[in-house]
């Protein structure tokens, strides 16, 4: 547990969101194909112990920036000898944090999600900044999106959302204590907010109100821990 000193109107970022679009996708393919004969041998994180039925991981190239993200194409061998190219995201690190009042119901927000066309609700989160502390991080996100500033915090887990085609570690937290500030919301990250209880808040998830992964992976949490007490 975390407790969060007093300090003044959190600071305000934008840069928590992608904001690309195919040019930059195509500069970034562009400076790839310029510079592939430089290309450096290197292994991902995690991979480096090689076990049995490990996929091993032999050149990895660097197809450019977008946003925040970095697209990488990975030369793979799998187990049974057969070798393919595998594209990759990586992101910087991210937080979400579901806030929990006195009564034990949590923050939602509410926001248009424009890749699936749809409002639905969620915690509250975003990237981690450069050289940013992650519990500084979870306090930030919330105040900013919000307007509610936790007193203490919690980590819950970390998880990989894409594990498949991504190395994007998401680390979910628990606030408590949270004071309602006069700080400006910004209206890019939700419209609106409100407190749910957990219950309902498990029910959203299952109507599909509720479909970020780091959300449903925070209320799952959260219930577990509560019918162990």
């Amino acid at each position: 547990m975390f407790d969060i000193p007093k300090k003044g109107k959190a600071h305000r970022s934008r840069c928590c969101r992608w904001n690309f679009g195919i040019k930059d996708v195509a500069k970034g393919l562009a400076r790839t194909w310029a510079s592939a004969y430089s290309t450096r041998r290197r292994t991902l994180r995690g991979m480096s112990v090689q076990q049995a039925g490990s996929w091993r991981v032999h050149d990895e190239q660097d197809l450019g920036s977008f946003g925040r993200g970095t697209l990488k194409r990975v030369s793979v061998d799998l187990p049974d000898g057969v070798s393919f190219d595998q594209y990759v995201i990586v992101l910087p690190e991210s937080v979400t944090v579901a806030a929990v009042n006195s009564d034990g119901a949590v923050l939602l927000l509410r926001r248009h999600r424009f890749i699936l066309d749809r409002w639905v609700w969620e915690l509250p989160g975003g990237y981690v900044e450069d050289g940013e502390d992650l519990d500084t991080a979870a306090v930030r996100e919330v105040e900013e999106e919000t307007g509610w500033r936790p007193n203490r915090i919690e980590r819950l887990v970390t998880f990989q959302p894409m594990v498949g085609s991504a190395d994007s570690p998401n680390h979910v937290y628990a606030a408590y204590d949270s004071q309602l500030t006069d700080g400006d919301i910004d209206i890019n990250e939700a419209t609106e907010n409100r407190w749910v209880c957990l219950e309902e808040a498990a029910a959203m998830v299952r109507s599909g109100e509720i479909v970020g992964a780091a959300s449903v992976v925070a209320i799952s949490e959260l219930r577990a821990r509560a019918t162990q007490r």
